[in-house]
């Protein structure tokens, strides 16, 4: 009678990403697995079975299949003894991290077996294990540079390739506007350049129970990309580097006309578009509304030591906030009523100082004005127009002479721009002292008065600080200030 081999406890794991071919779906896949085991000698529990489906193998922290069965492999338990695949190319698609994780689960006696690719015991087995680790890497960069490539000219030729943005519907391919939430884009528009936030058009896109096309909820991030989405004007924008993440002025980014009917008049986005900038120069980053705060020095001052923001704590204090999650080793605390009598009382000492004060100029824009974030945005569509009509050349669409006429009235206009953000930063080197001493002034007649609101207090001292860093070790309050002119 034969020996019978030893049973061992085995899992499996098994992924497809987006490019596979039908012959490796999970259930063909684990089909093979199944009959390797019970040919080896393993049992394959179906509680031990992990599949991440449609996901990349680049990164192992953003397969949380992958990620639950290592936790369980290195368990105290250690319930199986080998990780079955179908290829090596299943467990990771990046070397470095396929060597660290096979190391990991060598050390707690977890073999990674590919079924189809045996690799025989000792040093030249590892090197082979290798070889096939650093093809699969190969076979992925390589893919990942074709599907780039062919997306960006998709992207050059105006096509689309994400779903419609919120106002139209994909019909054949193509955008066409969908009524009602056109009639919403515009009039969230129109709101905008009326003087509404970010914050208001979104709660009130919610009080209606309007939804995104992803079916969340709209944030101040929804409607700001709303605004600054060019394919309302009959545009379509694409970033072969990624996602774009709210930086729209992305040199990587593409930007081309499309066929498909513009919801917005370009009056109205030129209107928008100088309303954002505006906003950026009023407000910080991350910024509440006013009638949120809790005291008027909310998201004003910052710690010293990390330059986190000092959160409202009740009964009455001020404490960093990076601090209070553990992430700040300074307890960068104060009272309240000390926070707000220090920083009048810098502003009060300031105002009758001598001399220049450490100051950031902003040159305010309104509608139609030309201030240095639009013209920097205009320098920059510029030079993607220039790329474009180089492309053009190279793909024998214009002839040398149009390329060479082109090209120098771009360059002169893309001249003019630079000389014009030449003579507004020189305007605004210029000593503003007693403009700003004004500002300060008008600032702390606010924040003396006791019948003034707090949200009107945090305005005005928004207004006119730039940054205010507070320094309990020294007990030093530190205020760079704003003139928006």
């Amino acid at each position: 009678m034969s020996e019978e081999k030893e049973l061992k406890m085995a899992a499996a794991y098994i992924r497809v990403s987006t490019e596979d071919q039908a012959e490796y779906s999970p259930d063909a896949q684990l089909y093979e697995i199944r009959k390797y085991a019970t040919r080896e000698g393993y049992v394959l529990p179906d509680e031990y079975i992990f599949v991440d489906e449609g996901i990349s193998g680049k990164k192992a922290e953003k397969r949380p299949q992958f990620q639950q069965m290592i936790a369980v492999a290195k368990s105290e338990k250690h319930p199986f003894d080998a990780i079955l695949l179908w290829k090596f190319s299943r467990f990771a698609r990046n070397q470095e991290e396929s060597i660290v994780y096979k190391n990991m689960l060598k050390r707690d006696k977890v073999d990674v077996v590919s079924i189809t690719e045996p690799i025989i015991d000792g040093p030249f087995g590892s090197l082979i294990e290798r070889i096939i680790e650093w093809m699969d890497e190969y076979y992925s960069i390589r893919l990942s540079g074709e599907v780039k490539r062919g997306m960006t000219e998709k992207a050059r030729r105006g096509e689309i390739q994400s779903i419609a943005s919120f106002g139209y519907k994909l019909k054949n391919g193509q955008l066409v506007p969908e009524p009602e939430e056109a009639d919403l884009v515009r009039q969230i528009f129109e709101r905008f350049i009326a003087g509404d936030g970010y914050y208001a058009i979104a709660r009130w896109l919610n009080d209606f129970g309007v939804r995104t096309h992803r079916g969340n909820r709209f944030e101040n991030r929804t409607v700001e990309y709303i605004i600054r989405n060019p394919v309302y004007i009959g545009k379509l924008r694409w970033n072969p580097s990624g996602k774009t993440r709210r930086d729209f002025d992305n040199e990587n980014i593409i930007c081309v006309d499309a066929n498909h009917e513009p919801i917005i008049d370009m009056e109205t986005w030129e209107k928008a578009q100088a309303q954002v900038a505006l906003t950026k120069s009023l407000w910080k980053y991350h910024g509440r509304p006013a009638t949120e705060i809790k005291d008027w020095p909310s998201g004003i001052v910052r710690c010293a030591a990390c330059n986190s923001t000092l959160v409202f704590a009740k009964p009455c204090y001020f404490k960093c906030g990076a601090y209070a999650k553990g992430a700040c080793g300074y307890s960068q605390h104060i009272k309240a009523e000390l926070l707000k009598d220090a920083i009048i009382e810098r502003l009060e000492t300031d105002l009758a100082a001598t001399g220049s004060l450490p100051c950031v100029i902003t040159r305010k824009m309104s509608t139609g004005d030309e201030g240095i974030p639009r013209l920097e945005a205009a320098l920059a569509n510029l030079a993607r127009k220039k790329d474009r009509l180089h492309d053009a050349f190279l793909s024998g669409i214009d002839t040398a002479e149009e390329y060479k006429k082109y090209k120098a009235e771009l360059e002169a206009e893309a001249d003019q721009i630079k000389a014009r953000i030449a003579e507004l930063e020189s305007a605004s080197k210029e000593d503003h002292t007693e403009m700003l001493k004004e500002a300060i002034a008008n600032a702390l007649s606010i924040l003396r008065s006791p019948d003034v609101a707090i949200a009107e207090k945090h305005n005005a001292a928004n207004e006119i600080i730039e940054s205010c860093l507070w320094d309990k070790s020294k007990n030093l309050l530190t205020i760079t200030y704003r003139l928006i002119f």
